[in-house]
């Protein structure tokens, strides 16, 4: 239903174009299959940052990444197509609350310092102030492994003729006001990259129906979806029905 409705709701939201990918119904289907695959392990542990050896704490962060590692290798994903984020739960201590703050890879003192930095600021940003004199607490970590998909290629449809397809009929829409409207119906298999269709104009496929609105105008890219832009048309010649 989002691009029978879409246009209805842009006003309300201040949006000023709508991408209406091909088959929508279907797009987040199409989604899942070329989204990475992420796993994700975590460890509760009650650290202090000063005075803990770096060691330590790549340690715990190692063993981590070892099992997030082996859940990805059992799901047939290679060593050069895994990647590994870390993350550290920080508080300073005595707050009833963490920050999560993306771990470097850590070795020396210098390392440890660069990591209190990135909380101070985290902590910042969230909350509007820092208090570099505490002493910093390590609560939990936390390791997200990403299995990376193939991507496909996407290739150009050959473009042509800019003016639009012949609708293949009409019917009377209401959208809004005292009248119908009649309004061309059209098939999306039937426009190419350069089609435009000012609105009101129906375009049916068969995973749904999209909706281009009075004053609005719908513009087929290179890659056959439709960009809806608002405001974009001036609705002429328009027949209402009583």
């Amino acid at each position: 239903m989002g691009p029978t409705i879409a246009g209805m709701m842009v006003g309300h939201l201040g949006i000023g174009r709508i991408l209406v990918p091909r088959a929508p119904g279907t797009f987040s289907a199409w989604g899942m299959l070329v989204t990475d695959v992420h796993q994700e392990h975590s460890l509760t542990r009650l650290i202090p940052l000063d005075g803990t050896p770096p060691d330590r704490i790549e340690y715990i962060f190692s063993e981590i990444e070892n099992a997030v590692t082996d859940d990805l290798l059992r799901e047939r994903f290679p060593p050069e197509r895994i990647r590994l984020l870390r993350f550290a739960g920080m508080r300073y201590r005595g707050q009833s609350y963490e920050v999560s703050v993306p771990v470097p890879r850590l070795a020396t003192a210098d390392d440890l310092a660069l990591l209190a930095q990135r909380f101070h600021e985290a902590h910042q940003r969230r909350y509007g102030h820092m208090a570099r004199d505490e002493t910093i607490e390590i609560v939990n970590f936390k390791v997200t492994g990403i299995g990376e998909i193939a991507k496909p290629v996407l290739t150009k449809a050959p473009r042509g003729a800019t003016a639009p397809p012949r609708p293949i009929g009409g019917r009377a829409a209401f959208f809004g006001g005292d009248a119908m409207m009649d309004t061309p119906v059209y098939q999306r298999a039937t426009v190419v990259p350069g089609n435009q269709l000012d609105g009101p104009a129906i375009v049916e496929e068969p995973t749904s129906t999209v909706v281009v609105y009075p004053g609005q105008r719908a513009t087929v890219d290179d890659f056959l979806n439709l960009e809806i832009e608002v405001g974009a048309a001036t609705p002429t010649g328009l027949q209402s029905k009583s």
